[in-house]
C-alpha cells in the first residue's frame, strides 16, 4: 500500500516550497519596490541618502549565498539538480499549485529586471542584480534544503520484489542441492554457505545454493528480513516452457512459500508469489521492457508506492536484467543483484540521484 509518510513528505515539500517563494516575493517588494518608498517621509529620507550601499550589500550577500548553496550541491555532485529546478520555472505552465507559482514568481522576476534595467539608473541595475540573484537563489534554496533525501536503502526495506528466473535444465539438479542442504544441515537463514576449513562453498567458480540458479530469489527474502507482500517472478516462454515438466515440490512458488513458512513462521502478513508468464521469449529486450512496465503500470494503479518496487536483476536472460535496470531508474525504485565472486546481495546505485551523468546530457542536449 502506498504510505501515509511520504504523502506527508512531499506535501510538506511542496509547503515549504510556497512558503520560501512567498518570503522572496514579499521581501523583493516590500524592500526594493520604490513606490513603497513614499509610505513614511522617514523611510524615504534615509532610503535617499542609503539606498544605493543597502543595495550593494545586499547583492553582495546574495551573491555569497548563491556561492556557497552552489558549493553545496557541487561537492555532492548535485549541481545540475538546482538547474533542472529552475527551468521548471520556465514552464509554459505548472502542473500544481507550487508550478503555478514557480511560474509566476519567474515571469515576474524577468519582469522586474526588464523594468529595473529600462530606467538606466545604479539603483536598477542593482535592483535587477537583486532580483536576478534571488531568482537563482530560490532553486539552490530548494535543491539544498527543500526536496525529499533519497531513501536509505539499509533503513527502509520494500513490499514488492520483481524479479526473473534463469533456466534449470534437470529438476534433478535443483533436488540434488536441496538434498544436500538438509544432509548437511545447513542454515537456511545463510545467504553464504561455509566448508568445513571456512571456505565458501562454490559450485564450479559461483557460490552455491539449495535453489541453485534460483537462489538469489532466496537471498533477497533474507536481505530484506521477509519484508515483501508479493513476489513478482518473470517468466519467459523457455523458463515457462521448463518449470511446466518440474514436479510441484520444485515449482518456484513452492520452494517460495515452503522457505517463508519455515524460517519466518510468525510472519504478520502474507506473502503473494506472482508467476507471471510474459508470453515472449527472454531474449526479446523490446517486448520484455514492454512486459516489465506493464508490471509496473498495475502496481501504480493498485496505489504502490514507488519506494516498494524492488529488482532484483540477478536472474534471466541479460534481456530481461537490461531491461529491469532502465524500469528501475525512475523516482524511488531501486535495483539489487546478488555478487558472484562473495555470493552476496549488493545494491545497484539505479536511481535519479546516482545517475547524474544524465542530467547534464539532458541539459547539453536542451540548452
Amino acid at each position: 500500500m502506498k504510505t501515509k509518510s511520504s504523502k506527508k513528505t512531499s506535501a510538506k515539500a511542496k509547503t515549504f516550497q510556497v512558503l520560501i517563494l512567498l518570503l522572496i516575493i514579499a521581501i523583493e517588494i516590500i524592500g526594493f519596490n520604490r513606490q513603497l518608498h513614499s509610505w513614511s517621509p522617514g523611510i524615504k529620507e534615509f532610503l535617499i541618502y542609503n539606498s544605493f550601499w543597502m543595495k550593494i550589500v545586499v547583492v553582495v550577500l546574495i551573491s555569497i549565498a548563491i556561492s556557497i548553496f552552489y558549493l553545496k550541491l557541487k561537492k555532492k555532485n548535485s549541481e545540475p539538480l538546482f538547474i533542472v529546478f529552475l527551468i521548471k520555472g520556465f514552464q509554459v505552465k505548472g502542473s500544481d499549485i507550487v508550478g503555478i507559482f514557480n511560474v509566476v514568481f519567474t515571469l515576474c522576476s524577468i519582469s522586474w529586471i526588464g523594468i529595473e534595467l529600462y530606467y538606466h539608473t545604479y539603483c536598477g541595475v542593482l535592483n535587477a542584480l537583486i532580483y536576478a540573484g534571488f531568482m537563482i537563489l530560490y532553486p539552490l534554496l530548494i535543491a539544498n534544503y527543500v526536496l525529499p533525501k533519497p531513501i536509505e536503502p539499509e533503513v527502509y526495506h520494500p513490499k514488492v520484489l520483481i524479479t526473473a528466473l534463469s533456466k534449470i535444465y534437470k529438476h534433478e539438479n535443483l533436488q540434488e542441492s536441496i538434498s544436500e542442504m538438509e544432509k548437511e544441515r545447513l542454515d537456511w537463514k545463510d545467504q553464504v554457505f561455509k566448508k568445513a576449513d571456512g571456505s565458501m562453498k562454490t559450485v564450479g567458480s559461483v557460490p552455491w545454493g539449495p535453489w541453485a540458479n534460483w537462489d538469489p530469489i532466496r537471498k533477497s527474502i533474507i536481505e530484506h528480513k521477509a519484508s515483501f507482500h508479493e513476489i513478482i517472478i518473470i517468466l519467459s516462454n523457455e523458463v515457462a516452457e521448463d518449470i511446466d515438466k518440474f514436479p510441484d515440490n520444485l515449482k518456484p512458488d513452492k520452494l517460495i512459500s515452503d522457505f517463508i513458512n519455515l524460517v519466518y513462521p510468525n510472519l504478520k502478513h502474507k506473502v503473494k508469489i506472482n508467476m507471471k508468464k510474459v508470453g515472449v521469449s527472454g531474449n526479446d529486450f523490446h517486448e520484455n521492457m514492454l512486459e516489465i512496465d506493464g508490471i509496473i503500470q498495475l502496481l501504480k494503479h493498485r496505489k504502490i508506492d514507488e519506494k516498494d518496487i524492488l529488482f532484483n536483476i540477478t536472474g534471466g536472460t541479460a534481456a530481461i536484467s537490461g531491461a529491469m535496470i532502465l524500469k528501475a531508474i525512475p523516482d524511488e525504485r531501486r535495483a539489487e543483484y546478488t555478487r558472484q565472486d562473495t555470493g552476496s546481495i549488493e545494491e545497484v546505485p539505479l536511481n535519479i540521484f546516482h545517475v547524474k551523468d544524465l542530467w547534464t546530457e539532458l541539459l547539453d542536449k536542451v540548452g
